[in-house]
């Protein structure tokens, strides 16, 4: 099994959650776009400006929908390697715990109800399966 530490682990749980971020920011400005009139944009005639605010925010999306095909591309590649070495663990709530949290980038009270754990031993477990993985060669 390939060594893994912490900062692996929460590699993937930070481009997990920047990638929830870009998507939440695209669907936001679609839908500003989808239901935009003009006094939504704060355009009260018809003009250039309403037109060059639209185009304005459809490069943004272009822009965003790129860097989130880079970011997933290399969250995929990160996770892939993670993945396997925590499936190498032996504790299988380490496991489903360390993949909830790094990779699905859970809170940790979403894991206690998942788990139907405590929050604080669901951390503990975590930690003892970062330190094994960071132990093992």
């Amino acid at each position: 099994m390939a060594r893994i530490t912490l900062e692996d682990l929460k590699l993937c749980y930070a481009l997990m959650r920047k990638a929830e971020d870009l998507d939440e920011r695209i669907r936001r400005t679609r839908s500003l776009l989808t239901g935009s009139s003009r006094s939504t944009w704060g355009e009260t005639r018809a003009g250039k400006g309403f037109a060059d605010r639209i185009s304005a925010s459809l490069a943004r999306i272009d822009e965003w929908e790129a860097e989130m095909r880079a970011l997933m591309e290399n969250y995929l590649t990160h996770v892939r390697v993670v993945d396997a070495a925590i499936d190498a663990l032996p504790d299988l709530n380490q496991q489903r715990i360390l993949r909830m949290r790094y990779i699905d980038a859970l809170t940790w009270e979403r894991i206690s109800e998942k788990t139907d754990m405590s929050a604080k031993w669901c951390r503990e477990l975590a930690r003892r399966g970062a330190d094994r993985l960071a132990m093992d060669d």
